[in-house]
């Protein structure tokens, strides 16, 4: 894992990349696994090379697959690393993946998997991490998600659950971050979703 992640930190070639990134995914296969990722640096990598390979879709979704996958978990580990996530950019980066790759299904799944798994939570920190998302863009592109591919299951299902991340809470910011979403036209998109996908039970 350790040698996956210094090589991607200085990888050079999309391809590779993706490659790398995809490995990092595989290995965080448990919660020991992924704390060992995060102590070598996981999530800077991983953002890095989202920023460095902005335009190939195959790494953004591929990095923001990896990004989920080291972040996920309920432990008290795993909440340091959606802070570790969040303060590296991540939140910023699968955004920014979003926005760059409309088109491309898969890009879409895992950025917004991505943004719903570093921002669930319902401490301090989770909705520092949702207000970054917020202000970042993160509403208005899970709705273009949404939107974009409603024949999607698997990816509107993910939409969905970004969006109740991002949105839900009892802080005194939570009800902007839902009339946002409501200005973004999120209810109709989510009404949409349910009425598509009336047998799918995620």
């Amino acid at each position: 894992m350790d040698g996956y992640i210094t090589a991607l930190g200085a990888c050079a070639d999309g391809g590779k990349a993706r490659s790398l990134c995809s490995k990092i995914r595989a290995g965080c296969r448990d919660e020991d696994s992924r704390k060992r990722a995060l102590d070598a640096g996981a999530a800077d990598a991983l953002v890095g090379a989202l920023a460095r390979f902005r335009g190939e879709a195959g790494v953004q979704e591929a990095g923001c697959y990896a990004l989920r996958a080291a972040s996920t978990g309920f432990d008290a580990d795993a909440l340091l690393r959606k802070q570790a996530a969040a303060a590296a950019g991540a939140l910023e980066a699968a955004v920014e993946a979003l926005r760059a790759h409309a088109a491309a299904p898969g890009v879409q799944e895992h950025g917004c998997a991505a943004l719903n798994t570093v921002c669930f939570g319902f401490d301090a920190a989770s909705v520092a991490r949702k207000g970054r998302a917020a202000s970042a863009g993160a509403v208005e592109a899970v709705v273009g998600a949404l939107r974009a591919h409603a024949g999607a299951a698997r990816l509107q299902e993910q939409a969905c659950r970004a969006l109740n991340s991002v949105c839900s809470g009892a802080d005194e910011w939570a009800g902007a971050r839902c009339e946002r979403a409501a200005v973004a036209g999120a209810i109709e998109a989510v009404v949409g979703a349910m009425s598509a996908h009336a047998d799918a039970a995620g």
